[in-house]
């Protein structure tokens, strides 16, 4: 799965798009180099990505393919039925109207910079389990803002004190969030 997560991480900012697209359900505005990584992703490792969202590789790519100047690579449903800016998901009770696409990046920040990171805790959240998150990670996830949680995973409220216990247990004392 981590050969999966390479293909995004290994160019800049792309991984941190596409999970920003998934937690607050906009999907767009990728940039070329991002793009061109998606597109090379196989079937086999979308599905192991995103095993709980089927649909969300799919507007991703399509979303791609509508930026694209690739000649043979044209706007998809998905693309035609789109508004000029990043379309919105309605799905798994996201409220992306609340949420500044700002804050979540900057939510999310601390921990992008930890190679991995990113990529532990979104494994974590897709299997259930807290197993491979490292101790850098755990306290990077120790030092996130309370009100970065809810903007980081608004529709599942419960994932945040998991991730805080599984880091406690890792990393010793850490904080219980609160207003969660």
């Amino acid at each position: 799965m981590r050969q999966c997560w390479s293909s995004l991480a290994n160019v800049p900012g792309c991984l941190l798009e596409v999970l920003n697209s998934l937690f607050t359900g906009e999907i767009g505005a990728y940039g070329t180099a991002c793009c061109e990584a998606i597109t090379r992703i196989s079937d086999n490792c979308w599905t192991q990505l995103f095993p709980f969202n089927p649909f969300f590789p799919s507007l991703v790519i399509d979303s791609c393919a509508a930026d694209s100047s690739t000649p043979g690579i044209g706007p998809t449903m998905a693309a035609k039925h789109s508004s000029s800016g990043p379309s919105t998901l309605p799905f798994l009770g996201l409220s992306p109207a609340r949420q500044s696409g700002q804050d979540i990046a900057r939510c999310w920040s601390s921990l992008s910079s930890i190679e991995g990171c990113v990529s532990d805790i979104y494994g974590s959240l897709s299997r259930g389990q807290f197993r491979g998150i490292g101790t850098a990670c755990c306290r990077a996830i120790t030092d996130v803002n309370e009100i970065c949680w809810p903007q980081m995973f608004p529709f599942n409220p419960l994932f945040p004190p998991l991730l805080y216990a599984n880091c406690a247990s890792i990393g010793g004392e850490a904080p219980a969030p609160t207003g969660i």
